[in-house]
This record gives structure tokens, sequence and C-alpha cells, in this order.
């Protein structure tokens, strides 16, 4: 396994620089409030097949514990938060349909202020 690729078990955050100003981390519960807002918003439903409208606290709950769930399960994160460095939650990326093969797609979405 890479460098920075596995799990943790220390309290050190899992976080991927990606460029200078965005980094991919894990999702945290305090990500359901920024989820919720970023995902009511119809431009965003109608161009993914499995966010629902309208999108509610309980959907973020359930998506950051399937994201938990999935971690645990690979060893490592399958469903990044895309964050500015100065902290604000911009999106999700998600590697879908990861196999033994290690191979998967890759899903992401934007909040439309990004």
């Amino acid at each position: 396994m890479r460098q920075g690729w596995e799990m943790r078990n220390d309290s050190a955050p899992f976080e991927i620089p990606v460029r200078d100003r965005i980094r991919l981390t894990a999702l945290y519960e305090e990500d359901q409030t920024c989820l919720v807002g970023l995902l009511n918003n119809p431009a965003i439903s109608r161009n993914t097949s499995r966010i629902p409208d309208p999108y509610t606290l309980a959907d973020a709950q359930d998506f950051i514990g399937l994201a938990a769930t999935a971690s645990a399960r690979h060893g490592h994160p399958v469903h990044f938060a895309v964050r500015s460095t100065a902290g604000p939650l911009m999106g999700v990326c998600s590697l879908e349909g990861l196999a033994c093969f290690h191979r998967a797609e890759i899903g992401y979405w934007l909040g439309q202020p990004y």
C-alpha cells in the first residue's frame, strides 16, 4: 500500500493535498450541515443519479455513516471530502465499484459556488 493511504491508528487526520488550495480528507460528522446546504440545489441533484432531492440531514448522516463503513471495509477512505485549505467543504469525490482488481470509477460533485 502506498504511503499516505494506510488507515492510521493515531489521531492524525487523513489528508491528501491535491493543489495549493485544495485537499481531500475523510468526511466528518461536522460536514452534515454543509452537505445539506450544498446538495439542496436542483442543479446538483438533476446532474447526479444518487443524490436525493430534497437532501436532508438524515441523508447526510446516512452518507457519512456509509463513508465510514466503506473506509473500514477497504482499509482506506473511498469517499473523500473535497476542501479548500481554508477548510470549507466544496464537494465529494468517491471511488465507486472498487473491486479486487484495484479498479474503480471516480464520481464527484462540487457545490455550485465552486
